[in-house]
């Protein structure tokens, strides 16, 4: 599937499960589920795939900066509770959360395409190290990791799920990557995307004016 997709997807998954009930709780719902759905690309660099990919981490980042003014000016901070780690904890687990992180990207941006990065072994690592450093991001971010598999899946071209085993992978070949079904999942997420936030921001609304 195409970027955009992955992104509408993850959103609006990350959004259905995490059920954020507030503020500081839904804007990293929107930024994990926006980021996982394209971290499983982060190998795309082909003339090909890279245009698609580099529309869609424009878009990502976009989300993310809006997202985090938005909680500057709101006094929800996406880094609150790493602070509060960082605080209890020392420095230590903060910088194992990063070290991993960062290395586990730089290991997936140097596989091939849909080997490592498509895979539990990397949705493990991307959480463990956000569990360590930025704890608020870790759930939704695996929740648009989980939504680009499965949305690969359906395509044509093997998810090596249990890489480095069982190797090519599963796929259902039900359409290809830039078809109809892509267009029709991305519409669906964009929409139930949109729904998720307004009920989520009325029902916010509600209760700070109680």
């Amino acid at each position: 599937m195409m970027s955009k997709t992955h992104i509408t997807v993850g959103i609006a998954a990350s959004l259905a499960i995490m059920n954020p009930s507030t503020v500081g709780e839904l804007l990293p719902a929107i930024i994990g589920g926006s980021v996982g759905g394209i971290l499983c690309d982060i190998e795309c660099k082909s003339r090909k795939g890279m245009r698609d990919a580099l529309t869609g981490r424009m878009i990502a980042f976009s989300i993310v900066l809006i997202a985090l003014c938005l909680g500057f000016l709101t006094g929800y901070g996406i880094f609150t509770g790493t602070a509060g780690l960082i605080q209890d904890k020392g420095w230590f687990r903060f910088c194992f959360g990063a070290f991993d992180f960062l290395a586990a990207c730089i290991l997936g941006r140097l596989s091939r395409h849909r080997t490592f990065t498509h895979s539990f072994l990397f949705i493990a690592l991307i959480a463990l190290g956000l569990h360590c450093a930025v704890p608020s991001l870790c759930f939704p971010t695996v929740i648009g990791m989980l939504s680009h598999l499965i949305l690969d899946s359906l395509n044509k071209k093997p998810v090596p799920w249990l890489y480095p085993f069982f190797q090519p992978g599963f796929c259902l070949g039900l359409c290809r990557a830039q078809g109809l079904l892509n267009r029709i999942l991305m519409w669906s997420g964009l929409v139930a995307s949109i729904l998720l936030v307004g009920m989520r921001m009325q029902l916010l609304s509600a209760s700070l004016a109680a």
